[in-house]
Order: structure tokens, then sequence, then C-alpha cells
């Protein structure tokens, strides 16, 4: 019993000890933090005010790449040992003209550090050399704890002397077929690339060019615009989506045979430095084309009948002529000719012949009213009729893709049509024409028309070697073939064929381009109408006395093409079908003098439109016409609105001097008083003068 109260006495005693104990102190740093400063750098960017206290934005300095930064720390109670450090930039985003703003650092950007100064390469970017930077730092003491509000400085980084990228050596390596000896074999060639392109005094078209399929080689140095800034890499592009970054021991690249396409090409090198700028302007580049473009001629039939087989005759005109008894396919007819045309590319063996070994002759072919005639540069073909236009072409590169991919014929009966290497020739031809409407009128622009030979999904075959069109408008034609090869290149040396050959007539052309001249064919279109003087019946006759003051008309008119209104089908009168009949158009002036010995004119108000056979007619000499010589001035069309629809008609004029006897001295007298007569006045209510 006692021994519980004496145990229970001195429980109590030892809470009642415990619960009298001093309050523990509290918890208080008294470690002050440091301090950070950057002593030598550009001007911190953290405060500006004015004089006001307002806050204007900063100007952010300029420095260069290479930047010696200098820092310090303090610390009131302890000492500091080390610092914390980072940089930011900004980055580049495509389409702004505005840097976006700076990031801070992250936790894992800050590098320790126990020196007070560095050297620092900031990088730039490569298209403008140069790149905003933030730096910031702060100071660590003994206990470990850090400056909570770290210096930082905002500058922009400049590289203004990046190392000078140098191509050394460029050139292609390629097959090329020579065209003084298209049979030969190819000779392999260098070619040797030295063309440059500048953006900001661009060019179209490069000073070099290289073989289809060459192989390509470039080769590079990099000088040194400021010391100590090497290149330590190199960038190159060419056909390549972004740069192919290269260390600084690669001195050059090879593109192997037909790596790369065709057309214009630019091989671009860039020097990178240690910040990683270069210099872009002006660009260190090669600028060439690949793949020669063909050359075109025509290759027309010959004009002597002789060569030309049976059945051919001279014509009226001086020209070869057949008569022809079916019409070629092509033009919807039964089928080929009923005999080839020899020593020409309209025959069965036109697809034997490849375009590099067609003779030049600067010729083709007409197809009107079931004839066949051979033309020539400035001749005149009928209205509405088919011309046939055949071309040969030399192409030193490519490979011979001709177009047959959708075997809509068949493509084994001809090395035309079959697809092989380089042998020489282009692939195909294209036709593009302008028509100098007349009497008058504008030009009009016919489409390039498709590749022919052509067999390809989704296009219309063209199995035939020729261009075929069907001319329906009156004027001057311009027109020039364009060869393609099998890289699809055509011959554009010639854009505008009647601007090209307006220039030539008229002396503006250079020489060298002038040459070119032989590459455009030109004729006419619409065979004028004429007047038939050698007809007895015709009136008036050149150098005719007339007995009277009445001279009789009878104006006998012809016309080799008639085009009467609605006709839609081309290539003339069949032989099976009435010719059609002619409509013309005609005005008649009467010049001579008056008592006054003036020249004046008469336009008499006869019927202006007439269908053939011609009317017959007369015009009656006014009084106040008094002298005796006096011309019939005849002006004959063979559309009736030809001087309103350019392109419907052709015109022609005739005179015709003659004599007749004077007026009566009373008429004489009256007429001496009179000026001008107009269709309507009493006095000349059968026509008009002019004077």
């Amino acid at each position: 019993m006692r021994f519980r109260a004496g145990l229970l006495l001195a429980i109590f005693g030892l809470i009642a000890l415990v619960g009298c104990r001093k309050a523990l102190a509290p918890n208080v740093d008294r470690n002050q933090a440091p301090e950070t400063w950057i002593t030598a750098a550009p001007q911190d960017t953290i405060t500006v005010r004015n004089p006001d206290g307002t806050v204007t934005p900063p100007v952010i300095g300029k420095i260069p790449f290479r930047f010696r930064v200098y820092w310090a720390g303090s610390d009131h109670d302890g000492q500091v040992v080390g610092y914390y450090w980072a940089v930011t930039e900004t980055v580049a985003t495509p389409g702004l003209d505005v840097p976006p703003p700076l990031p801070g650092p992250k936790p894992r950007d800050y590098r320790y550090t126990t020196r007070t100064d560095s050297t620092f390469i900031f990088n730039v970017l490569e298209e403008t050399n140069q790149r905003q930077h933030a730096f910031f730092i702060y100071a660590v003491d003994n206990q470990g704890k850090p400056d909570p509000t770290p210096a930082r400085i905002v500058f922009n980084a400049l590289d203004r002397f990046p190392p000078i990228p140098v191509i050394t050596q460029a050139f292609a390596t390629g097959l090329v077929f020579d065209q003084d000896h298209p049979n030969a074999p190819p000779a392999l060639q260098q070619y040797a690339i030295r063309d440059t392109f500048d953006s900001r005094n661009p060019k179209p078209f490069p000073a070099d060019t290289v073989p289809s399929g060459s192989a390509l080689t470039f080769r590079w140095r990099a000088d040194l615009a400021a010391a100590n800034n090497p290149a330590i890499g190199f960038r190159y592009k060419l056909e390549e989506t972004d740069f192919v970054d290269v260390p600084a021991s690669t001195d050059s690249v090879r593109y192997t045979a037909g790596r790369t396409g065709v057309g214009n090409k630019q091989f671009l090198l860039r020097a990178i430095d240690q910040a990683g700028g270069a210099r872009t302007q002006p660009p260190t580049n090669r600028f060439f084309r690949v793949n020669f473009s063909p050359d075109t001629w025509f290759s027309g039939p010959p004009v002597d009948v002789g060569a030309l087989g049976a059945g051919w005759v001279t014509g009226y005109d001086g020209r070869p002529r057949r008569v022809i008894t079916r019409w070629p396919s092509d033009l919807g007819g039964a089928g080929d000719l009923d005999s080839p045309v020899l020593n020409s590319l309209l025959g069965p063996d036109s697809f034997t012949v490849m375009p590099k070994d067609r003779v030049p002759r600067k010729t083709f072919f007409e197809i009107y009213a079931d004839s066949l005639y051979v033309r020539a540069e400035d001749d005149t073909v009928h209205m509405n009729s088919w011309v046939l236009i055949h071309a040969g072409g030399f192409d030193r590169d490519s490979p011979y893709k001709v177009r047959v991919d959708g075997f809509a014929f068949d493509t084994l009966d001809g090395q035309v049509l079959q697809k092989r290497p380089p042998n020489g020739s282009p692939t195909g031809f294209r036709a593009f024409m302008v028509n100098d409407l007349s009497p008058g009128g504008p030009a009009t622009i016919f489409p390039t028309s498709p590749t022919f030979p052509l067999d390809e999904v989704l296009l219309v075959p063209e199995r035939h070697i020729g261009f075929y069109i069907g001319l329906q408008q009156s004027g001057r034609v311009y027109l020039v073939m364009r060869a393609e090869d099998g890289d699809r290149e055509t011959d554009n040396r010639i854009t505008n064929p009647k601007a090209f050959v307006d220039s030539v007539e008229r002396g503006l052309m250079p020489p060298e381009r002038a040459v070119l001249r032989s590459r455009i064919l030109t004729f006419y279109v619409n065979k004028a109408p004429y007047l038939n003087t050698r007809s007895g019946a015709f009136s008036p006759i050149a150098g005719t006395a007339f007995p009277t003051r009445t001279i009789p008309l009878n104006l006998l008119s012809l016309d080799s093409d008639p085009f009467p209104r609605g006709q839609i089908e081309i290539g003339g009168p069949r032989r099976a079908a009435p010719p059609p009949t002619p409509t013309f158009r005609y005005t008649v002036f009467l010049r001579g003098t008056n008592t006054a010995g003036r020249d004046t004119t008469y336009i008499p108000a006869l019927p202006g439109y007439f269908r053939a056979p011609t009317p017959p007619s007369s015009i009656a000499v006014p009084d106040f016409m008094t002298g005796t010589n006096l011309r019939v001035e005849v002006e004959l069309c063979d559309f009736p609105d030809a001087d309103f629809q350019p392109g419907q008609g052709r015109c022609r004029s005739y005179s015709f001097p003659c004599s007749v006897p004077p007026p009566p001295a009373q008429a004489s007298a009256q007429s001496a008083s009179v000026t001008i007569h107009r269709p309507g006045d009493s006095a000349t209510r059968s026509g008009s003068v002019l004077r």
C-alpha cells in the first residue's frame, strides 16, 4: 500500500516538473541574401524612367556575338561562394516582322560558376545574323542562400563579319549528241557553271545550260571576313527541301548522273561560324538550267512537181497540185490518201523517220475541194481550207520518252512511237499560230496545240505527226512549230511570231536573233476576188474612148474560194456537191476634173451587193466633170461585210483609164458653180461627188 502511494506521488511530481518548463525560442533565419550586379555589359534594361518618373520602353543595346561579361556579388553577413547564370534568346518565327518576347529561364537552364567574368559566344539567326538575348545571373552565399532578384540584361547579338563561302569549281558532265552528226553516238562533255543569281536583281533565265541527266560537281572553301571567326561547317542546297549540314572538313559535293530534275536550278552555299551566322547577301550560288531546249524546223514537201510522184501538175499559181479521191482519216475522210506523196511525211512511212532525220523545207500542204496543194512561204491558201504542217527537230540530251502511255493505238509500227534512251530527236511538236485578220482587223491568237504524236490516258489520241488546222478567217498567218523533248522542255525561243516578224521587217531585231526568222512560217488565207477582164463581155476596158458620156459597166467577177454565210464544214466544196455561189460587194469611183481644172471624185449610186453572175450597169458622167480623161476605179470584195467583220473577206482594187466626149456648153457653164454633190441633192440624185 505504501509502495503504491509513493509511486503515485512520484508520477505527480514528474508531471508538475515538466509542466513548468520554459518555452522554446522561435526558429528565425538571420542570414541575409546576397546581392548581384553586372559590372560590364550593355545598359541594363530592367527599368528605364523619364525625369518625371514614368517608365519608358528601353532601348535594347547591341553587342558583338563574342562578348566578355563581368559581374559581382556581396553578402552582408557572410561571403559569396558562386553564381548561377542562364541565357535565353528569341525563337525565329517565320512571318513575324517583330521578334516574339524573350522567354524566361527554366531551372535547368542555369549553370554554376565561381568566376566573376567570362567570354560568351551568343548565337545568332542564320538569315539575319543577329538575335535578341537575355543574360540572367544571381549570387549564392556560403550558407547556400541565393539572391532572389537576379541581375539581368537584354541585348541584340550581332554577327557582322561571318566567313565568306567561295565556290571554287562548278561543272556538269553529261552525254550529248552533235547536231552536225545526229546519227553518231553521244559524246561525254563537261560544262562549266559560272552564272549566279541575286534576288535583289533577279533574272528569268540563267546563262549556263547543262545536259539532262548530267552529273553535277561543286567544290568550295571559306575565306575569313574577320580574324578568329572561321567557318565551323557548311550548308548547301540544290533540290533538297532543307539545307544539308556538313563539317568544315567537307569541301565538295557530287550529284550523280540523273539525280537532279530538269529546269532552272540554284546551288546555294553557306559557311557557318561559331555563332551560327552565315553570309546570305549577296548569296554564294550558281544559277543554271538542266536540259537543253530542242531545235525545230519545218519539214514540208518539195516544190518540184517531178519529186512528188504521179498525178502532180503545176497549178495556175505555179505551185504543185494533185487531185485526191480520198481525204486523210484525220480530217474526217475515209482513210489514207489514194497514194502517198513521195519525199514527204504524208505517207505510211512517216512513223519510221525520226524528227532529227527530217529534211528542212519551209513548205506545207493545203487540202481544198478534193485537191492537194504544196505551198511555201507567203503563198495564199483558200478560205475554208485545211493546212497540214510537218516539222523536224533535234534534241541533244533528253531521253526519247514519247507520250504513248494510253495505248489507244498501236505503237509497234514505227520507231517514232517507241520509247527509248536519248537518240537526238525530240518526242513531239506543238503549233502556235497568230492570224492578222484582214481587212485591217486585229490579230487573232490561237491556243497552242496539243503535242503530237500523243497517246496518253484522259487525252484525245493524236496519232498523226503533222499539225492540221482549218482556216476560216482571212488574213496573214504567222505560225511557229515548237519541238518538245522527253523532259517536256519546249522550244520557246519565239513567244510571239507576229511581233518577231514585224521587228525583223522593220530592221529592229538584232542580227543574232533575226536568224530565227527561218523558224516562222507566214502565209495568207483567202484568195482575193478578181475581175474577169479577159472576157470579151467585160466593161470597161482600159483605154476605151466611149462615144457618149455613159460608161457601160459589166463587172464580171470571180472568186476561187467562195465562203457563203452559214458554211461550217471546212475543206471547201466537195466534188459531188454543187459549188456555192459567191457573193461580192463592190464600190465604183469615177475620178476626173471640173471646169476649174481641179481633181474631183464622183461615186455613182449603184447597187453595192450582188451575187454572181454580175448584173450589168452603167455610169452617167455628170456634166460638172468637164475633163474628158477619166478613171473608173473599182473596189471588189468577196464578202458583203468585209469592212465591218475583219477576217471574213478580202478586197482588191482596179483602175481603168478611159475617155468620154465633153459635156454640152450650157451644162458646162451650169456645172462651174458646183462644189460638192451628195446623194439626195436635187442636182445629183444619181450619185455624189467629192473634190
